[in-house]
């Protein structure tokens, strides 16, 4: 009995009883993922040689799709004889993700509205919602500026995202409207208004009203008087944001400076010289010299100069030896003449001044210009 159990044990083994081969990993995975397969091996020694029915013939194969996978080893039996042993075959599947989106009741700004709902959407059947904010309801209620994020997982185990901006900005800068003029002689004023549809506002001169008056008396000496006027818009606590900002200027008379006028005994070779307006923002102005014939009002002579001097040979139509003129000037700003200061009366008495009757000396003005001066004259 024992010589035909142990035939038995053999003529079984040869027939390949006692070896097993299978597939291990998991069986779903969510579209965009891999699975790693591996083998699991019994009854069979090394070296072994492997045969998927993918074609693959290493130990480990990576799956990115779904399909029914099958493997044969090759290996030695105990008996000592090589052995084919296939598996089972296995499906592995792979699910598709949610294409998750993030869809609002109204406007995502908080300048339009004081909250909004954003609600998490995608087709199919979903298990949960996950927002960034840790709740787990379809729907959320926004009062806070921010990104908002949601993740919807299906009842596969398989995710997706989606985010949504909500902002408190006005969608365009707030304005500033003139209800005039922003440059004006001195003293002068003007009335701006702010944007309506606001809360609050704030002007960078402390008022709160939304509209203010800008007044300027020109009584910053020589200098161009000009402020920057803006202000804060405010809808609510959440929605603000600076204003445009708008430069009020109100320009000086400007006047011919002594000892040029009155001056009765100017030669047309002199130079004259009229009071300074400084420059804003880099740019300078320049000056209107306008000279009426006193005898014939009808004659009327000006020059516009780009320093604060002009020579009396240069204005059109020439001025006349031996004629009086009533002479204002005003400066010119972006072009615009502004602002004429008072008439002062000179008179040409010559040509050239009178040889021996004066001494010359050479200074350089403020803007670096050289001139010759004749008795505190300026001589061309």
């Amino acid at each position: 009995m024992t010589g035909l159990l142990a035939a038995a044990v053999l003529l079984l083994g040869s027939a390949g009883y006692g070896q097993s081969v299978s597939i291990v990993g998991p069986t779903v995975n969510c579209q965009g993922q891999s699975l790693v397969l591996t083998v699991n091996i019994s009854g069979l020694s090394g070296p072994y040689a492997y045969q998927w029915n993918s074609g693959e013939t290493t130990a480990t194969v990576v799956v990115n799709s779904s399909a029914l996978r099958r493997v044969t080893v090759t290996g030695t039996a105990a008996n000592g004889n090589t052995k084919n042993v296939k598996s089972q075959p296995r499906l592995f599947l792979f699910f598709p993700s949610p294409i998750a989106s993030i869809s609002s009741n109204g406007s995502t700004n908080l300048c339009d509205n004081p909250s909004v709902s954003l609600s998490a959407n995608a087709q199919g059947f979903f298990k949960s919602y996950q927002w960034s904010t840790g709740a787990s309801s379809q729907s959320i209620n926004v009062t806070q500026p921010g990104l908002y994020a949601v993740t919807i997982t299906n009842q596969f185990g398989c995710s997706g995202q989606s985010e949504q901006l909500v902002n408190a900005v006005p969608t365009a800068v707030p304005a500033v409207s003139a209800q005039g003029p922003l440059t004006f002689c001195k003293p002068g004023n003007v009335m701006l208004d702010a944007d309506g549809g606001t809360s609050s506002y704030l002007w960078s001169s402390g008022e709160t009203a939304q509209s203010v008056q800008v007044a300027l008396s020109g009584s910053g000496g020589p200098s161009l008087d000009t402020v920057s006027v803006s202000y804060l818009y405010k809808a609510g606590e959440l929605c603000e944001a600076q204003s445009e900002v708008v430069v009020v200027r109100s320009i000086r008379q400007v006047d011919l400076e002594a000892p040029f006028c009155p001056n009765l005994s100017l030669a047309l070779s002199d130079s004259i010289k009229v009071q300074r307006v400084l420059h804003y923002d880099g740019v300078l102005p320049s000056y209107e010299f306008e000279f009426t014939d006193a005898s014939n009002p009808g004659n009327v002579s000006t020059h516009t100069s780009a320093s604060r001097w002009v020579k009396l040979s240069d204005v059109q139509p020439a001025l006349q030896v031996g004629s009086f003129y009533d002479v204002r000037t005003r400066a010119v700003i972006d072009g615009v003449g502004m602002c004429y200061g008072n008439v002062c009366q000179i008179g040409i008495s010559s040509a050239m001044p009178p040889a021996g009757n004066y001494t010359l000396r050479t200074i350089i003005d403020e803007s670096g210009e050289v001139i010759q001066v004749r008795d505190g004259l300026n001589f061309g």
